[in-house]
């Protein structure tokens, strides 16, 4: 069935590293994502990598992209992810001003977010 949550975690892992990526079900609806849309631009730093490996995030020029495989939310730092506004890149939803999260893994598996940058 559909699964957004790994069409998102697989989408930004190909994403952080500069790679495309695409997760295969059973029929063309459940394949359809907007995560697979989303062109984050030039990388503005390096990948940052967070908890020995087990989440990471970068910052480019269109927007951030992260992963989190551990038991904690990650929070990307304001400082760093360079302001808003953003929405979800993969529906669409506005993102909270400086509350860049990535939920913590679950039963299902890591979390990946793509964060759009939008005009202000």
């Amino acid at each position: 069935g559909k699964d957004p949550e790994a069409v998102a975690y697989a989408v930004a892992a190909a994403r952080l590293l500069g790679d495309e990526a695409y997760v295969v079900a059973p029929g063309p609806a459940a394949e359809a994502s907007g995560c697979y849309f989303f062109r984050p631009g030039t990388p503005r730093g390096p990948l940052v990598d967070l908890a020995g490996g087990r989440a990471a995030y970068r910052v480019f020029e269109d927007g951030v992209v992260a992963v989190n495989e551990t038991d904690q939310p990650l929070r990307l730092p304001s400082a760093e992810t360079g302001g808003g506004p953003f929405v979800d890149a993969c529906d669409g939803r506005p993102v909270a001003e400086g509350s860049l999260v990535v939920p913590a893994a679950g039963r299902t598996g890591p979390v990946g977010r793509l964060f759009a940058r939008r005009p202000r």
